[in-house]
């Protein structure tokens, strides 16, 4: 049997074709892409910005959180107290040094105090802390970068507790380090891990948080039911109160205790926003709340450490070259039926939804879940404009068609 290759040659000439005009606007969109980005940062218009959009606290990533199976397997090292329960008067630090004293002789591997105070106020009470302090040696003292809050009182190891981002933002990265000129400024959760692993080396500065917490991530000890999916905490008047029992050495003993507010008065008080952040453990994606207390967020950032389960960040090159190629193929298929079939708008954007819905859980559920962050929100809002953009050229192309025949 023979080949017909008039027919083969005349199939690879018009692959070939479409090819190269699927290439061509390609290259189109991106440069106008290009330009309504250079148009939005350097001039005073209010153009399509697609990361501005795709990073304005809504990220479809997020989404892996509220459908990851329950993470209570991973075993906590980080326990919590509540320094909102101790009365914030003039004897707040005095009573901060005796709960100190108190958890200490549960002998824990650790603790970290969440604090950072920027002014003398009590000179026997002030003195009674920085004593305290300084007397155990593996106390972690919270400070901040470039002394931007000054920190009063000295400890023999510090770390910086800002997060990198812009506020209002939820909290999906973290410091690991900081390089401030000659000197490398490690963050106050890789101090406290260092604790438990004196040999743990960050690779990155800045690295993408992999919480192994829920929503506000943590449960009263005392008097909750216990989450295991959630970190431990007990409120400092309850530790400083009770008498030595083996369910407080068995929660304390070698742990990473973190000292810090929960919330005023008890750790239950969900109006109290006083160190809360926006994080994408919350159900909520759009215009959340603050509901995980930064004390939360450095126990995470602590485990994360503790356990090397982190996410491989999908980024420079590697990130562009996929992006490219999934939205090439999105223009193969859009320019194809916008070819052979007249579609009206409904069906287009229900093509769109069906081609997106299925990204949406490759990429935020299978690809998170096996520890890999590749951003999608910004890839998403080039897909529908991509759409539209093919609508034009198609248009574009039947009028330059229909000119030729005509002449």
């Amino acid at each position: 049997m023979g080949y017909n290759w008039k027919i083969i040659h005349d199939i690879s000439f018009n692959l070939m074709k479409k090819i190269i005009i699927v290439l061509l606007i390609f290259l189109s969109f991106k440069a106008v892409v290009f330009l309504a980005y250079m148009a939005y940062e350097h001039l005073p218009l209010q153009l399509i910005h697609f990361e501005h959009f795709a990073v304005e606290d809504v990220e479809f990533n997020d989404i892996f959180y509220n459908t990851r199976e329950d993470c209570s397997a991973v075993n906590k090292t980080v326990v919590l107290i509540n320094s909102g329960s101790i009365p914030d008067n003039d004897g707040f630090r005095e009573s901060l040094a005796m709960l100190i004293e108190k958890t200490a002789r549960y002998a824990p591997a650790c603790v970290g105090l969440d604090f950072t105070f920027e002014k003398y106020k009590n000179r026997v009470f002030d003195s009674t802390l920085q004593a305290t302090i300084l007397r155990y040696p593996n106390i972690v003292l919270a400070t901040v970068r470039n002394n931007e809050n000054k920190q009063i009182f000295k400890g023999k190891t510090t770390g910086l507790v800002n997060f990198p981002g812009k506020t209002g933002e939820s909290i999906r990265h973290y410091y690991n380090y900081i390089i401030q000129g000659k000197d490398t400024l490690p963050s106050f959760a890789m101090q406290l891990a260092r604790f438990k692993n004196k040999s743990f080396i960050a690779k990155d500065s800045v690295s993408y948080l992999k919480y192994s917490s829920d929503r506000k991530g943590y449960y009263d000890f005392i008097n909750d039911k216990i989450n295991p999916m959630n970190f431990a905490a007990i409120e400092a008047i309850d530790l400083m109160n009770n008498t030595d029992t083996a369910q407080l050495r068995l929660l304390l003993n070698d742990k990473i205790v973190i000292i810090g507010h929960l919330g005023n008065g008890s750790m239950h008080n969900d109006f109290d926003i006083e160190d809360k952040f926006r994080v994408p453990t919350d159900t909520t994606l759009i215009n959340r709340a603050p509901v995980m207390p930064g004390a939360v967020i450095f126990a995470n950032a602590v485990q994360m450490m503790l356990s090397n389960d982190k996410f491989f960040e999908v980024k420079g090159w590697l990130n562009t070259l996929l992006n490219s190629a999934i939205l090439i193929l999105f223009l193969y298929m859009f320019y194809t039926i916008h070819h052979r079939f007249k579609l009206g708008k409904a069906i287009n954007l229900l093509i769109i939804l069906g081609c997106t819905i299925p990204m949406i859980y490759i990429f935020c559920v299978l690809l998170m879940d096996a520890g890999i962050y590749y951003k999608v929100g910004a890839l998403f809002m080039q897909i529908a404009f991509l759409e539209e953009f093919i609508e034009v050229a198609d248009g574009f192309r039947k009028k330059l068609t229909k000119k030729k025949t005509h002449d």
